[in-house]
């Protein structure tokens, strides 16, 4: 596991973790090297049912970068892949709109 710690002028401290934990109410799901995942190397989702590990999927290798680049390049072309795009990011705005105005202390100004 990757621990980052992001330090600004002495002011903002941030520590990031390189996985994505998914707790539900006996399950949970750990995805290690989640995010700037070298394209060399094989990671796992583990998956956790009252605390004993269930089920292992591996990862293969792959270059993240270049097929998001690819995606990206794709989407600028195709008309219904753009328009799919379009429709995704619009609905993540309003759902984080929604969190926001549910819980008015998450945002800090």
């Amino acid at each position: 596991m990757m621990d980052v710690n992001l330090k600004q002028n002495g002011i903002l401290e941030i520590d990031i973790k390189n996985e994505i934990s998914l707790k539900y109410k006996e399950l949970i799901v750990i995805i290690k090297r989640a995010f700037s995942k070298p394209n060399n190397l094989v990671t796992e989702i583990k998956f956790y049912k009252h605390r004993k590990l269930i089920k292992i999927k591996k990862i293969k290798k792959d270059n993240h970068f270049k097929n998001m680049f690819n995606y990206f390049y794709n989407s600028c072309y195709n008309s219904n892949l753009r328009l799919k795009e379009s429709f995704e990011l619009l609905q993540q705005a309003k759902i984080l709109n929604m969190i926001i105005k549910k819980n008015k202390s998450f945002v800090k100004v």
